[in-house]
């Protein structure tokens, strides 16, 4: 029975952990637009990159009025937003990575003749698939976006990089998400279990020694077990602070 009910509540906080990924990554990310178009650079532009929760382990890319610049010659693209894309945790990081087709909408100026729609109505002729194959690859790190993403139009390569940062990005906040306040360690002496005040939902936490070694991790609710740990000082990483505890 005891095998049951941890193996029961590590799958909750597995599903707690994965319910924090969209709400840890949304949000406007300012940054260099560096893109080029066969191979050749065109003139990069600070842009916002909209990043939206879309369910608990998913998110919205949404990069608005794209329009490409090349010594002059204008190339108005549209709007591109993706959705569905799935977020995966790697340990204080989340990545993406998306490759599928895409539709890509007109941008806000109705006086622009913007290729996006026109190119996403392109029927493969041995695949009958239609759309825009997208290529891209992303991380988020410490408030900030690092992304590539290949769009062929054609015979025509555009690569777009970006590197931008979330102005309201709160590192507290990134560690967890859903605190109603400050996190508190309930007793600094412990038998089997360290419980926390001041969470709801899940807090991500980090065990250590005393030599700096990492002993445990993971998501609670409000409550760990340390049953396994030997007797000694360790320290706990949790709301943007470091306690110290003793296991007896």
């Amino acid at each position: 029975m005891k095998k049951i009910l941890l193996t029961m509540s590590a799958c909750l906080l597995a599903f707690a952990a994965q319910a924090q990924l969209s709400g840890r990554v949304a949000g406007t990310y300012n940054g260099e637009l560096a893109v080029t178009l066969n191979g050749n650079a065109v003139t990069p532009e600070v842009r916002d990159v909209i990043v939206n929760a879309d369910g608990d382990n998913q998110m919205e890319f949404q990069l608005d009025n794209f329009i490409l610049n090349q010594e002059g010659a204008v190339m108005p693209v549209g709007s591109i937003r993706v959705s569905d894309i799935d977020l995966v945790e790697d340990g204080e990081a989340v990545t993406f990575t998306v490759n599928r087709r895409i539709t890509i909408e007109a941008g806000d100026d109705p006086s622009q003749q913007w290729m996006g729609p026109m190119l996403s109505n392109y029927t493969d002729p041995v695949t009958g698939e239609t759309g825009i194959p997208i290529d891209m690859q992303g991380r988020f790190e410490g408030g900030q976006l690092t992304l590539s993403l290949d769009i062929p139009f054609g015979e025509l390569q555009i690569g777009v990089t970006f590197e931008g940062v979330n102005p309201d990005y709160n590192e507290d906040s990134a560690i967890s998400s859903v605190q109603a306040g400050q996190v508190a360690l309930a007793s600094s002496l412990v038998d089997s279990e360290l419980s926390f005040t001041g969470i709801e939902g899940a807090a991500r936490y980090a065990i250590y020694n005393v030599a700096g070694h990492l002993m445990d991790q993971g998501y609670t609710s409000g409550r760990v077990n340390v049953s396994t740990l030997a007797k000694g000082i360790y320290l706990v990483q949790m709301g943007g602070r470091t306690v110290k505890f003793v296991k007896k």
